[in-house]
């Protein structure tokens, strides 16, 4: 038999009479009853926030006192009693897909980072930034590594890279708000007789003018890049153009392995980057013109790389174990051609130029050790990924028994 506390009944009935009768309790009676808005009942205590309402720029649910729009008033599982983590709380006000939808995505919105840039309750800048714009951008992206050379792009210089770049996410690498070969005609509309002179009377309007010029400084006059292709330092463009004209005076593979024949014999192979994709293979990892990276690539090598190699690229953001120096794909793949599968420099013994006492402690590897599912030689990919993985030491599967199950089976 249950025992009910008759005192506890008494009470509980006398408050459902009350309630029913609408009686208002006197304000000093012990029930949850906010007397205050929340907005002022936080500042009571809070008072170095409430200074920031002084400030230009005030976050909404701060200008209207809805502190509990953000914070759980009494426990939380999340720092500052937030109601949500960090990296989903701005979302519920902030509709992911306006305006953060890109494919390209500003590192800290991925990660949720959006306080590096705002500040959560008020601000003296524009969109509640913690800084000027220019400081925000460059307290990640180092000025000195953007704006050290002799010449600097004037947007540059001014901190004005929302001229070109969005903050968030964008369609366009760089987070560029237009492609290259629109985005330098907002400003530089290309009629004036300086810019055509400057050209040498050759059309560059619809041009990419990356090609030839750094989009942030340079040590050359007009922000040309650092190195040039031997005829365009020469200003021999009729060396690979029709006079006057952009078009080139033979096909663009031929016009390449006319001037470079010894490059020829690095593509002779039964693996050749020669073979890929139509039109002039050469340029689509080099520049014609110039470049801020050797051998006049159009860019890091990892990044010319990956443009072809989106699955590799995929799998490294993926991966929360990586290979060392993975930027320097050329350091075990060969660029132009190779015999070896996976373009790799020395087949089978590419791993052992770094590590070389592979094979003499661990797994043994080679001809006379056959992987049972596919009959043939182990070697160090049979167990790990040579890009990146999630387990550690790059390994395909994890490490205590699911890796060596693949082979053992009982």
């Amino acid at each position: 038999m249950i025992r009910v506390d008759s005192n506890r009944l008494i009470i509980l009935y006398l408050l459902i009479t009350s309630l029913v009768a609408g009686y208002s309790f006197p304000e000093g009676m012990a029930y949850a009853r906010v007397v205050k808005s929340s907005g002022e009942l936080c500042f009571e205590c809070h008072l170095e926030t409430k200074k920031l309402l002084k400030k230009d720029v005030l976050h909404k649910p701060v200008n209207d006192g809805a502190c509990i729009e953000c914070h759980n008033p009494h426990t939380s599982r999340y720092g500052g009693l937030l109601n949500d983590s960090p990296e989903t709380l701005c979302y519920r006000c902030h509709d992911k897909d306006d305006g953060f939808s890109g494919s390209v995505v500003h590192r800290p919105v991925e990660e949720g980072g959006c306080l590096i840039c705002h500040d959560p309750h008020a601000s003296n800048y524009d969109v509640l930034l913690v800084k000027d714009k220019e400081e925000v951008c460059f307290s990640c992206h180092k000025k000195e590594d953007i704006t050290d050379k002799r010449y600097v792009h004037p947007e540059v210089g001014g901190g004005k890279c929302m001229t070109c770049h969005t903050s968030h996410t964008s369609t366009r690498h760089g987070l560029l708000i237009k492609d290259l070969k629109n985005i330098c005609t907002t400003c530089h509309d290309g009629k004036g007789k300086g810019f055509t002179g400057a050209h040498k009377g050759y059309n560059v309007t619809k041009s990419d003018c990356q090609s030839c010029h750094s989009p942030h400084s340079s040590d050359r006059k007009g922000i040309l890049k650092a190195s040039l292709h031997k005829p365009f330092a020469k200003g021999n463009c009729s060396a690979c153009h029709k006079s006057g004209s952009t078009k080139l005076l033979l096909d663009g593979k031929k016009l390449c392995l006319d001037c470079h024949k010894e490059s020829l014999k690095s593509f002779m192979k039964i693996y050749s980057h020669l073979a890929v994709g139509g039109g002039n293979p050469c340029a689509n990892c080099h520049n014609p013109h110039a470049s801020d990276t050797d051998h006049l690539l159009k860019g890091k090598e990892e990044r010319v790389c990956y443009s072809c190699h989106g699955d590799t690229a995929r799998k490294v953001a993926e991966s929360a174990h990586l290979h060392p120096e993975l930027e320097k794909c050329s350091g075990c793949h060969s660029s132009h051609g190779s015999d070896e599968i996976s373009f790799l420099n020395k087949g089978k013994d590419t791993c052992s130029t770094c590590h070389e006492t592979q094979g003499t402690f661990t797994h043994p590897v080679g001809e006379e050790v056959k992987d049972p599912r596919s009959k043939m030689a182990m070697d160090c990919v049979t167990c790990h990924g040579p890009m990146g993985s999630p387990e550690k030491f790059i390994l395909r599967y994890e490490r205590d028994k699911e890796l060596c199950v693949q082979c053992h089976q009982l």
